[in-house]
């Protein structure tokens, strides 16, 4: 049994191993030089700010410093961290709007808890989106012609990355960590996730997107209509805990899919918006 003081500490670990493991993974889908459609450290860095605080602001510029080293292409010696002190610097301050308006349990539930969260996931990576942009044409990373399309890329990509990956954190991490309140630690208990039903729907809905990349040659995702009906089962016999698995599952499998599938960039960023609605509506 991990004592909880000690919990923080090994949430730390997690996020730097998984950002850095994650962070390998979302080069696979980058549709233009340090833009990808599915940034999920973006998710991790906001999830381990909300759960534990601003005080570990270092540690996501750190992190965020040592995996931008090796890809920096520019050679000045203040690049590496100049996007790494801006990421850290806007996820930092929207953590702390977070935890002001609605403490650290940021879930949907009633409508001000909603407003909030669609604020931070879907609003919120807006501003970064337009701030990295522009750092990105001021240093001369990217053409001032291109700033708007990128700017579209890097708010999809961190979109994406914080609807895949916030919602568990803050599911199946906050009750860990000792942040979610006790009826909420029920709740995640009382979902039953292992149970054989989960698992048969989660072989649904993974079955119905693959039918959607084997058979709509077309590449135009009209199939993808197939995945509402396991994930409305998931939700109403699983709640959000099952609702955050599902979402997980289809971006991991839509991803895996994109990568073996001849599609171009228009087409990957309309299956990522594919994935918004998915995420929104579970």
């Amino acid at each position: 049994m991990i004592s909880r003081p000690h919990r923080p500490l090994i949430a730390c670990v997690a996020y730097t191993l998984l950002h850095i493991g994650l962070q390998v993974v979302a080069q696979n889908f980058e549709v233009a030089p340090g833009l990808s459609v599915w940034y999920p450290p973006a998710g991790l860095a906001l999830g381990l700010l909300i759960l534990l605080g601003p005080r570990f602001a270092p540690l996501i510029f750190v992190v965020n410093a040592l995996v931008a080293i090796p890809t920096t292409r520019s050679g000045a010696l203040w690049a590496p961290l100049l996007f790494p002190f801006l990421i850290t610097a806007y996820y930092t301050g929207l953590a702390w709007w977070i935890r002001r308006v609605h403490g650290p349990r940021l879930l949907p539930g009633s409508f001000r808890q909603t407003l909030t969260f669609t604020a931070a996931v879907i609003l919120g990576p807006a501003g970064m989106a337009l701030v990295g942009s522009g750092a990105a044409v001021l240093t001369g990373l990217t053409p001032a012609s291109g700033m708007g399309w990128a700017t579209v890329l890097w708010w999809v990509g961190d979109s994406s990355g914080l609807l895949t990956v916030l919602p568990p954190i803050l599911v199946f991490a906050a009750p860990w960590l000792g942040v979610a309140g006790p009826s909420e630690r029920h709740q995640v208990r009382r979902a039953n996730i292992a149970s054989a039903g989960f698992l048969f729907a989660c072989v649904a809905l993974i079955l119905s997107l693959a039918l959607v990349f084997t058979l709509d040659s077309s590449f135009h995702f009209q199939a993808l209509s197939l995945c509402f009906l396991p994930l409305i089962w998931i939700c109403l016999r699983h709640g959000l805990p099952g609702a955050t698995l599902a979402t997980l599952f289809v971006t991991m499998a839509g991803l895996a899919g994109l990568h073996f599938t001849p599609g171009t960039r228009e087409q990957i960023v309309g299956f990522l918006f594919f994935e918004l609605t998915f995420t929104g509506v579970g």
